[in-house]
């Protein structure tokens, strides 16, 4: 991940749909009656700058005024901190990678939907529809991956303390 979202989208092969927008990522069945709500959803929060976390918030108010049949097949996702934050739903899964292993969520695995806050720093993040087609191996994603873990583990408090420039005039 970078510090504005994830290092690279690969949508794969399937009928759901993708979307990502300021760094935040939703996936959703396309036959899904709360799909454009939840694009919606994406929309607002990243045009008001809102993270991962205010996404799943507002995926969850979504879901809530939807929950009269089965509940909605998606997923959403975005950076908090230097970790991210995850919400699955009906059928969706997601695993997140960090460099202390894998987290899997599946919406299936709950009434209503799964959530969770993963620390960082992330390597990865996939999210599942059913038939969704296979993720290019990891193997041969190396260089963006690598790029991606790179960036998002950079920090301000990592940088060496040293002389500061006086400030500019105006300031």
């Amino acid at each position: 991940m970078t510090d504005q979202g994830f290092g690279v989208v690969r949508p794969l092969p399937g009928n759901g749909l993708v979307a990502y927008e300021g760094g935040l990522l939703l996936v959703c069945d396309s036959a899904e009656s709360a799909a454009d709500a939840l694009i919606e959803a994406l929309r607002e929060t990243a045009a008001s700058g809102g993270d991962g976390r205010a996404l799943a918030r507002r995926a969850a108010q979504v879901l809530a005024a939807n929950m009269a049949s089965d509940p909605a097949t998606c997923a959403v996702a975005g950076p908090v901190g230097a970790g991210v934050a995850v919400l699955v739903s009906g059928s969706a899964s997601a695993t997140i990678v960090t460099s202390g292993g894998e987290t899997r969520l599946a919406g299936s695995d709950s009434l209503t939907w799964a959530d969770r806050l993963v620390s960082g720093p992330v390597e990865r993040v996939e999210l599942s529809l059913p038939g969704a087609g296979s993720p290019i191996p990891p193997s041969a994603s190396t260089a963006a991956s690598c790029t991606a873990a790179a960036s998002s583990a950079t920090s301000p408090a990592s940088s060496p303390a040293g002389p500061r420039p006086p400030p500019s005039p105006g300031c």
